[in-house]
């Protein structure tokens, strides 16, 4: 972003884009002056830190998290962590292998309700189909199954990181299927600076397609509150 001439920007991010967007907000808070999440991925805080019970929406919330996706949901993440190389080679020289392989997470990670009851009634079977030809046209699937291998292979420098706090302002969109959504009271544990926190009624993992109205206007509400333009126009700190 420096190279491109922003010395101060606000970043914006879900999925992978969240862990990048947190990282950028840790490393380089000076440049980085707020962030914006629509997969507000925070774990569990310490044992000894103070905070509110939790509703029972939200142990709920946990507890289908656990059973649906911890227990029955992470098969794609340990082949693709271990073993990208072989999965790649398998669906990028299959057209409808690589389809099943993108359109079971366009199926489970979406909210289906008022839909056909396999894609998201706010997206099309040419969303889809456009994520899978711009996949299998780049040949690109395999070095996207490599984020988890890297990960995996550096998970002390993860782990380092989702131990700080982050500083900067931070707006989170709440999409009700959303693969896990923590706690609120987890979030503002680790975003003291937690200034904006929006619930939405429909949408899920793939927010940006399923919702793009909602998320478009929840990141300008954020990005033109008082906290984030001050924020933005305030000097650098040495550091």
């Amino acid at each position: 972003m420096k190279t491109l001439g922003y010395s101060a920007y606000v970043a914006q991010g879900g999925d992978w884009g969240s862990s990048v967007t947190k990282s950028l907000a840790l490393l380089y808070p000076n440049n980085c002056r707020a962030i914006h999440l629509n997969m507000p991925s925070f774990s569990r805080p310490p044992k000894d830190a103070t905070l509110p019970p939790l509703t029972q929406a939200e142990e709920s919330r946990i507890e289908q998290y656990r059973i649906n996706f911890q227990n029955a949901g992470t098969g794609y993440q340990r082949i693709q962590a271990t073993k990208p190389q072989t999965l790649g080679f398998a669906v990028s020289d299959s057209p409808i292998g690589l389809m099943a392989w993108i359109g079971e997470k366009f199926h489970e990670w979406v909210d289906l309700r008022g839909g056909d009851g396999d894609f998201s009634p706010t997206m099309t079977i040419d969303h889809f189909l456009t994520n899978v030809m711009i996949y299998y046209i780049t040949n690109s699937i395999t070095s996207s199954f490599r984020l988890y291998h890297y990960q995996m292979h550096r998970m002390l420098d993860v782990q380092l990181l989702s131990t700080v706090k982050i500083t900067v302002p931070v707006g989170c969109a709440v999409f009700p299927h959303e693969i896990f959504v923590p706690p609120k009271s987890w979030v503002a544990y680790w975003c003291p600076n937690l200034v904006q926190w929006s619930i939405f009624e429909r949408g899920g993992h793939f927010a940006a397609l399923e919702r793009t109205e909602d998320l478009i206007r929840d990141i300008r509400n954020f990005a033109g509150t008082k906290t984030v333009q001050t924020a933005l126009t305030s000097p650098a700190v040495k550091l």
